[in-house]
Parts: structure tokens; sequence; C-alpha cells
């Protein structure tokens, strides 16, 4: 029950409260993904982890998300969106509890998926309730204040993450998530209005979709990381037809089969702001998640910094974007986002390719000028094109909007870390890529193997986010946002 304060100020207070309340959550599921980099070194050495479980436990969380996401934004459609909300804030903390108190890698493996499945929620959940809460011309600004809180995770997880760690121990980061996460809870069941399901009562879930998206996501991040199982030539090929199988079938049953579809693939086919966002979208992502992994290596193992300093070095990038996210928040509703994720886009490409200049012994500006620029292009993108993707669609569909878009954005997370990586350990020997666990720095050799591969890397980073400037253009200008909602009033 909303306390009778809240009610008597109007719906313009009750918005801004929504932004207050979600903006919580939305801190913690960035601060747990980038907190955990710093803590793997010390993770690894706590339970005598392989270097190839290792990297599960940042990647399997970001799976599951990727997974989950629109399944969780498509429930929320037909179920209402406080309730889960609340559910899912519930989970993550029971995640990070039994994160913080695994004893071994298995234990801890499972703890990151229960803390996947809330994020998820969190995520998909969170975007919609806040999208609901806002009329169209000051939906751009709050969702510029959204991104800020996620940068501000984001900024704060390396320097606090390796704070923690060095003085509290690793499973420090896991429990910080407890008091935040039930406060949340918390505050949302006091201040949050129960909504009723935009869907018909009797319209039933797509299971069987949700399957299926599930499977081809997960067998895609596998291929992608089959390296680490050792795969026979047999077992690969088997896994290829897996994925590709997995996908048609997932395609065939939202446009043939499902009678409530998951994906509302005419978001792609038919509505060209948000085909253009959303492809978009995938481009950035691919680029920011690992980004944050390569350079925590490069600068950990190559040239030597301790956590704490690799925290503070990296701290230029979020940093950057808390301060020009909000400002492309309100720029976007006067501006088209044709315009200012291009721009965005356009700073990251310049970005990634000095990047590919780094050496065995560069000077710290070299990382800090590319990191200034990264930030800033990534503000620039996110805002405006999240504006212009919940503003392509009807309230009806915010939760399948906004959990589509989560899904590419932590989708291409996983697969920007696999592939970046891949490329790093693709040019190592064989056994040096276990150095990688060392806070000190690696053998010459080894460490131009490693620098020849990150500029690899940086380089397939640059082309993603060229590539990302074109399908930002081809969207389409401001004035056919108006025409698509003129054509999604008609045809309701």
């Amino acid at each position: 029950m909303l306390p009778s304060s809240v009610k008597a100020s109007g719906d313009s207070s009750y918005s801004w409260i929504v932004l207050g309340i979600t903006s919580v959550a939305f801190f913690m599921s960035p601060f747990d993904a980038s907190v955990v980099n710093v803590a793997l070194p010390s993770i690894q050495a706590s339970l005598n982890i392989s270097l190839a479980a290792i990297i599960w436990i940042p990647a399997v969380y970001l799976l599951v998300i990727a997974s989950t996401e629109t399944t969780v934004g498509r429930l929320g459609d037909i179920r209402g969106k406080k309730s889960l909300y609340i559910i899912s804030l519930a989970v993550f903390v029971a995640g990070s509890l039994f994160a913080g108190l695994s004893v071994n890698a298995l234990q801890l493996i499972i703890a990151r998926i229960v803390q996947g499945l809330g994020a998820a929620g969190m995520d998909a959940i969170g975007f919609a309730i806040l999208a609901g809460a806002f009329r169209s011309r000051n939906r751009g600004r709050a969702f510029g204040i959204n991104q800020m809180t996620i940068y501000i995770g984001l900024t704060c997880g390396p320097v606090i993450g390796g704070i923690l760690v060095q003085n509290f121990g690793w499973r420090s980061i896991f429990y910080v998530n407890v008091p935040i996460g039930l406060a949340a809870a918390v505050l949302t069941l006091i201040f949050i209005r129960k909504d009723s399901p935009a869907s018909p009562t009797g319209q039933r879930f797509d299971f069987i979709g949700a399957f299926t998206l599930t499977a081809f996501l997960t067998l895609l991040l596998l291929i992608l990381n089959d390296a680490g199982f050792k795969l026979s030539s047999a077992q690969s090929d088997l896994l290829y037809v897996a994925c590709i199988a997995s996908i048609a079938s997932f395609i065939y049953i939202e446009v043939r089969i499902a009678a409530s579809p998951l994906l509302d693939l005419h978001l792609f086919t038919q509505n060209r702001l948000f085909a253009g966002g959303a492809t978009t979208s995938m481009m950035n992502y691919l680029t920011v998640y690992s980004t944050f992994f390569v350079l925590s290596l490069y600068l950990q193992t190559i040239l030597g910094f301790s956590p704490v300093n690799t925290g503070l070095v990296l701290l230029a990038q979020p940093i950057l974007m808390v301060v020009s996210s909000p400002i492309a928040g309100m720029l976007s509703e006067r501006i088209s986002a044709r315009f200012l994720s291009s721009l965005g886009m356009a700073i990251k490409s310049v970005a990634f390719f000095i990047l590919t200049f780094l050496g065995v012994k560069s000077p710290i500006e070299g990382v800090l000028v590319p990191l200034v620029m990264i930030g800033i292009g990534h503000g620039f993108f996110s805002s405006p094109n999240l504006n212009s993707v919940m503003s392509s669609v009807g309230p009806g569909k915010f939760g399948i909007a906004s959990g589509t878009m989560g899904t590419i954005r932590q989708a291409a997370q996983s697969i920007g870390i696999s592939i970046m990586g891949g490329i790093i350990a693709s040019n190592m020997p064989s056994g040096s890529i276990l150095q990688y666990g060392s806070n000190s720095a690696v053998s010459g050799v080894v460490a131009l193997d490693f620098v020849t591969g990150m500029r690899i890397a940086f380089f397939v980073a640059c082309g993603f986010s060229v590539v990302g400037v074109f399908t930002s253009l081809l969207r389409g200008k401001k004035s056919d946002l108006v025409e698509t909602k003129d054509q999604g009033n008609r045809d309701s």
C-alpha cells in the first residue's frame, strides 16, 4: 500500500520515487559484474580453482542474465511487475549470500547462476517499471539518470572491490549486496504501486520459446569458449549443429506456433527504430565489458599494477559515463538519437584504434586517454539509444522491449569477452595462460605474445564500433519516431 503522503504528492513525485528505488537495484547488478574481475586472483588462490573454471565465474553470471532476461520481461507483462521485481531482488540477495559462503568452485558457480537469475529480473522488470512511471517527454531524462546509476556501479566496482579484497577478503564483495538488496526490496514493497498485467489474464506463457532461446544463447557461448573444454572435432560439430537448430526452432516457434510469443519479432521486422537501436546496442556492448576484462589483465600481468591501482585506472571509463550519460539523456529529448548514438559510437571507434598501439611498456596515458574517450562515447550512445528504442513501442510492450534490450546487452557482453579473450589466448603459447592469475608482471616473451593478441582484439573492437556507427545511422531520422507512433495508434 502506497503511503498517503506519496499518493498526495502526485504522479510527478511518484515518478521520481520510482527512479530512486529502481536505481538502487540498477547499481547492484553492474557493481557485482565489475567487482568480480578484480577479485578473481584472490578467489583462485583461496579455492584453488583452475583458470578454465575462473573464467566461468564472471561469464556464467552474464550467460544466465542473457538467457533469461527476455523471459522475465515477458512474465512481467503477463503476471504484473511489482511482485516479480521483489522476487528478483530476493533471489539476487540469496545468490550473493550463497556466493560469499561458497567453499569450492562448483558452489560459487551455482551461486553466480542464482545471482544471474535475480539480476535478470532486476534489469528487465526495473526498466519496465521505470518506463511506465514517466511520460514520454521526461523519459529521456529519467533513462539518463538511470544509466548514470548503472555507471556509478561500474565505477565503484573495481576500486571498492580492490579495497574490500585486500582488507576483508574476496567473500566481502558478495556480502555487501545483501543489505542493499534487502533495502531495495522493502522500499519497493512500500512505495511502488501495484500494476495490472498488460496482457489478458488467460494468456499463456511461451515456455517452448523461452527454452529454445535459452538453449541457443547457452550453446553459442559454449562454442565461443570451447577451448576450455578441449572438445573433439565431432563434439564441436555437434555443438554447432545444435546451436543452429535451436535458433531456427526459436524463430519458427515465435512466428508460426506461439499464441503469445515470448519475443515479438515484428519489433525487428516492422519497427525500424527498434531494429536499428537493438543492432547498434549489440555492436556497443560487444566491447564494453570485454574492455574492462582485457585491460585489467594487461594492467595487472603486463604492467604489474596492484588490484587497487588497476581499479583506479579503470575508473576513467565509467566516471566519464556518469558525467556524459545524463547530459546525453537530456539532449535526446531535443536531438535525434540517430545523431547522438552515432557520435558516441564514432568516438569509441577512435578510442579502440588508439588502444591497438599499446605495448609491453606503454605509459599509463596510453590507457587513460582512450578510456576517457570510451566513457564519453558510451555515455552519448546509451541514453539516447535506449530512449529511442523504448519510445518506439507502446506501454503494453515496455516489459518485452526492455527484456529484449537487456538480453542483447548481456549476451553481447558475454560474447565480447569470449571473442576478445579468445583472440588473446590463441596468440599465447600453451601453459603461459596460467600466469594470468598472478598480480606480478609476466616474462618478456609471454608479455609480447599477450600484447600482440590484445592489439588484434582491440582492432576487432574498433571494427564492431564502426559497424555500430552505420547501424545507428540506418535506424532513421527523429521524425520516423512520430510516424511509428502514429502507425501504432492506427493499428491499435
